[in-house]
């Protein structure tokens, strides 16, 4: 590992010269051995500097992947947003935000996002990269049709015509799926129309003519697909079908006949499958019943290997008459896989008959026996055994009053070899209580708990396992089974109270705080510390420290976005979490840092402590002497620090909003959870009028009416619409019964919107009642005294909340 602090300090050495280029020399060698995301973003700025803007966008990108990759998915957030400041249509950038906000669970967003990157892609003719997002878009809405035929008309228009052809045939899909059938024959003539060779859509407009009985239009697009694609198997097996529907039966034989001969025809495939099929059902309409179940059974092994048990119970149901004992056992198998108990007795019963009939009483007996089990009340079946029995010479045991363990094991052997897992786990569970030292009993419940998915449960019989082991002496038998509970289920509380036992409980952790780089023109970074690799912010006087940890992803999202100077982004966060937690005073120091700092105003600057200087001071020393040494091109675009969501032309606009009208159209009236989180979205993205829409949908929520009488506020605010700002506020607090920190934080903020609204003296009143609670609340002195100073009042605030406390107050009627 290379000393970062020589390369630190050789570079500010570069720097204190006014040699750049000899500085991002350094930092460059520095990450071809060591990459390093703070150090990407540190020769990112001084690229920018220097107006290089192309080499500052590919480190900022490498910045951003380093942190994607290494998990700090705030940072890469805040990155991506720093380049798209850069170059707003940078299509990696909003591709990448995109699938940072899908991961949130933020889906109209990730939406918004990457339909900019589809358009962006679109203009760059990145055809791989447009479908890639474009199939995200569809994963997240794929019931939102106007949306997805808006995005196909779109990559029409941009001649991407595969690609449109495609999103055609799938929409189709969906439509037939909905029963949609005249909507379905649209969108699939459509993708036909466009792109003749799409081969997929041969197949699928092939099943839509065919199921409707429609064989003549089938005839002509298979002639036609056949005419583009001769050597496509599929298309002459589906030609073999329609052949048999229109009754020629032998030359659908001869061609399907002549394709299971091809070698280039695959055995196993689906193709084959269907093929087999169609060659059994001519077998049956010309009486070969062996020919035919030979071909069936090949479908029906199909049916099995991909475990569609339904389908291979009917097949095997209707032609059972073609091959009766094989059959009866397929089903026995089925059913005892699936565990259908009655089902699978009845076959066993069936099976015991066959075996009669053919001569085999000793494999008769063994199968009434187990139907037996599953059914003790049978006395028909309790007869057979008898009769059998006595045929064979079998006399009857003494009767025990209780089975032995083997044989109490062997009856949780049958119920496992016919899938009935309750009936073994509850022999086994019982033996567990007479023999709790039995290893092969706990070796069973394992196995079972593991085929039904109980990790808990098996770990536990692995841990029981290893005490017997250990007990024993056998120490390498009990390690083995200790890694398998490891690799059933390596997060169990035991198994890792187990591993800290062994590694020790001192752990040691290091802050690698990192090199953050050179504040961007617009985006204050210059005293702002470097951030680490640490992504929880510690905020040490919570009232309910339970409560605000939930929030710590985003409370490190905020200090990221501070640190990287994109301060309304923090701003909105803290505010956010400040709503939650009104009394938490860190939140409360943080947001009104920011106000200071969001009109231009500089953070002070502790003075270094004597000594021998850290790489972090060496890093605070070097952002200096960059903003000294670098030249600034007068004509240099400026990057805003508040960072607008992304660019839509007006093309890709019209296909947001269908998406939107798509969830509107979705959601019902009462759904007032959706409508609500919808509205914080909107809010979040700048969509203030989409935003206030859904708040008042959601205004009637009674167990929310208070938040979205406070989040409709804020947006009115937004708008400038004072008024309505505080008949909301207003309402809000009426609402609100307990008088503690968020009832006079809603109070404050009506003092505001009075305040913008020209009220005065409605402001002030409400503002001296604020600070009668609480007199350092929200700093909320300093707004009386400036609110007092344009009312052109001269009593300092203690007169005045004094002579306010002293007005009589009005009698309040009570109508309990």
């Amino acid at each position: 590992m290379a000393d970062k602090t020589g390369f630190f300090r050789e570079a500010q050495k570069h720097l204190s010269k006014g040699q750049v280029d000899k500085a991002i020399a350094v930092w460059e060698d520095y990450v071809a051995h060591n990459p390093d995301g703070n150090v990407f973003n540190t020769i990112g700025d001084l690229y920018y500097r220097k107006g290089k803007r192309e080499k500052a966008v590919e480190f900022f990108h490498k910045s951003a992947d380093y942190f994607k990759h290494e998990g700090f998915l705030t940072k890469a957030q805040a990155l991506f947003k720093k380049i798209l400041n850069l170059v707003p249509n940078d299509a990696k950038a909003l591709h990448q935000i995109g699938l940072l906000n899908e991961e949130k669970g933020l889906i109209t967003d990730a939406i918004k996002y990457y339909l900019a990157a589809v358009d962006a892609y679109a203009k760059d003719g990145s055809k791989d990269a447009l479908k890639h997002v474009s199939d995200k878009i569809v994963d997240l809405a794929p019931t939102n049709l106007s949306l997805r035929v808006k995005l196909a008309q779109y990559m029409q228009k941009e001649g991407y015509i595969d690609e449109a052809a495609r999103e055609y045939l799938s929409i189709g899909r969906v439509c037939e799926e909905k029963g949609d059938l005249d909507q379905a024959r649209e969108y699939y003539e459509k993708a036909l129309e466009i792109y003749p060779r799409l081969f997929d859509i041969y197949a699928v407009l092939y099943d839509f003519f065919f199921s409707q009985g429609e064989f003549d239009k089938a005839r002509k697009l298979l002639d036609k697909g056949i005419e583009l694609y001769p050597e496509k198997a599929d298309l002459e097996v589906n030609l073999s079908e329609l052949m048999i529907a229109g009754g020629d039966l032998e030359g659908a034989k001869d061609r399907i006949l002549a394709l299971l001969s091809r070698e280039d025809f695959e055995e196993d495939g689906p193709l084959s499958v269907k093929a087999s099929r169609l060659l059994a059902d001519i077998y049956v309409k010309e009486g070969k019943e062996d020919l035919a179940w030979e071909s069936y059974r090949a479908v029906l092994d199909d049916y099995l290997r991909r475990e569609e048990y339904d389908d291979a119970v009917s097949l095997l149901t209707k032609y059972r008459n073609l091959a009766p004992e094989e059959c009866t056992e397929k089903l026995v198998e089925i059913y005892g896989k699936t565990g259908a108990e009655e089902e699978l007795f009845n076959e066993l019963v069936s099976l015991g008959d066959i075996k009669i009939d053919k001569g085999h009483p000793e494999e008769a007996l063994s199968y009434f026996k187990d139907a037996l089990k599953l059914n003790p009340a049978s006395v028909d079946v309790a007869r057979k055994v008898s009769r059998i029995e006595s045929d064979l010479g079998i006399t009857d045991e003494p009767v025990k009053e209780e089975k032995s363990l083997d044989e109490k094991l062997v009856d949780a052997d049958i119920f496992v070899r016919y899938g009935l897992m309750d009936e073994a786990l509850d022999v086994l569970e019982k033996l567990r209580v007479e023999e709790p030292e039995n290893m092969e009993v706990h070796r069973r419940l394992k196995s079972i708990y593991l085929e039904k998915g109980d990790r808990e449960s098996a770990v536990t019989e692995c841990l029981i396992l290893a005490r017997l082991f250990e007990r024993e002496g056998s120490v390498e038998q009990k390690e083995q089974v200790i890694k398998e509970a490891f690799d059933i289920d390596p997060d169990d509380p035991r198994l890792v109270e187990m591993a800290k036992g062994q590694e020790g409980m001192a752990t040691s952790s290091t802050l690698d705080t990192e090199f953050q780089g050179v504040a961007l023109e617009g985006i204050d970074e210059g005293s702002v510390e470097a951030f680490s690799t640490e992504e929880t912010v510690a905020f040490p006087d919570q009232s309910s420290p339970g409560a605000i940890e939930e929030y710590s992803e985003e409370l490190a999202e905020a200090e990221f976005y501070f640190r990287q100077g994109l301060y309304q982004d923090a701003l909105s966060i803290y505010e956010r979490v400040y709503r939650i937690f009104p009394d938490n005073k860190d939140i409360e120091d943080k947001i009104k840092e920011i106000e200071v700092l969001i009109p231009g105003g500089d953070i002070e600057q502790g003075e270094p402590s004597r000594g021998e200087e850290s790489v972090e001071e060496v890093v605070e020393g070097i952002t200096g002497e960059v903003e000294a040494s670098v030249d600034r091109d007068p004509g240099e675009d400026t990057v805003e620090e508040d960072v607008p969501g992304p660019s839509l032309d007006s093309e890709v606009l019209d296909i947001f909003e269908e998406f939107k009208k798509g969830i509107s159209e979705e959601l019902e009236d009462e759904d007032y959870e959706t409508h609500y989180n919808l509205g914080i979205a909107y809010k979040e993205m700048g969509l203030i009028d989409d935003a206030i829409k859904e708040f008042q949908m959601a205004r009637s929520d009674p167990e929310r009416k208070i938040h979205v009488l406070s989040m409709l506020g804020i947006c009115y605010m937004e708008k400038k619409l004072y008024s309505l700002a505080i008949d909301a506020f207003q309402e809000a607090s009426k609402k609100m019964t307990d008088r503690d920190e968020s009832y006079w934080g809603l109070k404050y903020d009506l003092a505001g919107a009075y305040e913008n609204n020209g009220d005065l003296r409605n402001a002030l009143d409400i503002y001296i009642e604020i600070y009668g609670w609480d007199s350092m609340f929200r700093s909320v002195n300093e707004k009386v005294s400036s609110v007092k100073q344009r009312l052109g009042v001269v009593k300092d605030v203690a007169e005045v909340v004094e002579e306010d406390n002293k007005k009589p107050k009005k009698d309040r009627i009570s109508y309990i």
